[in-house]
């Protein structure tokens, strides 16, 4: 059975690149706030654009249920401001999908202890709007990146039209194999070559 397409989402901006701005959470509710940087005030207005100028032509051929989610807060955050756009009622954290981060790769483990409990992640990110935030029991903590994305795409096979997740800028570089500009809240399609098994980047939305 083909596998389905991955439509991966960079995380809107962080607040540590620009410092000038208003973090969008503050740092003193962050268990590890060195490495898991929030988005800044402005950043959730450029997710939100993205939803609404981009995202939204994908939601309506492929009717996204759920939007997948690296575990840092600037993922977990601009996932949730694309979920209330484009009324997709889920956000389900999948920690590998986070191994890929600098951060991760810098020591930070992505296990949940180092992140911000769930019904914590409700009330500051959510609050009162129509979202649920769910952790995947599917891909564990353990499983690298890679083994994240292929498990997304293989095990939606057959179930849907595609895939939505928001993920680091890095993750498309391990895809890709090298490394080149990612926007923040730019959105790349991804196939999976039925020939080399390798992936193939579509058109960067931006």
């Amino acid at each position: 059975m083909p596998e389905v397409p991955l439509f991966l989402v960079r995380h809107s901006v962080r607040h540590d690149e620009c410092p000038r701005d208003t973090p969008a959470i503050p740092y003193e509710a962050i268990p590890c706030p060195r490495y898991d940087v929030p988005i800044t005030s402005r950043a959730i207005p450029l997710a939100q654009k993205a939803a609404k100028e981009h995202i939204i032509n994908l939601h309506q051929t492929h009717a996204f249920r759920v939007i997948y989610s690296s575990p840092f807060i600037r993922c977990v955050h601009t996932a949730v401001e694309i979920a209330v756009c484009l009324s997709i009622p889920e956000v389900c954290i999948i920690p590998s999908l986070g191994h890929c981060a600098a951060a991760a790769q810098e020591g930070l483990m992505v296990y949940p202890e180092n992140f911000l409990p769930l019904d914590a992640l409700q009330r500051l990110l959510v609050r009162e709007r129509e979202v649920t935030l769910t952790l995947s029991p599917m891909y564990p903590p353990s499983a690298s990146y890679e083994q994240a994305v292929r498990g997304l795409v293989r095990d939606h096979a057959g179930k849907v039209t595609g895939v939505l997740a928001v993920s680091h800028r890095e993750g498309f570089m391990n895809m890709l194999g090298r490394r080149f500009l990612v926007p923040y809240c730019a959105v790349v399609r991804w196939d999976v070559c039925p020939t080399s098994n390798a992936w193939k980047m579509g058109e960067m939305l931006h």
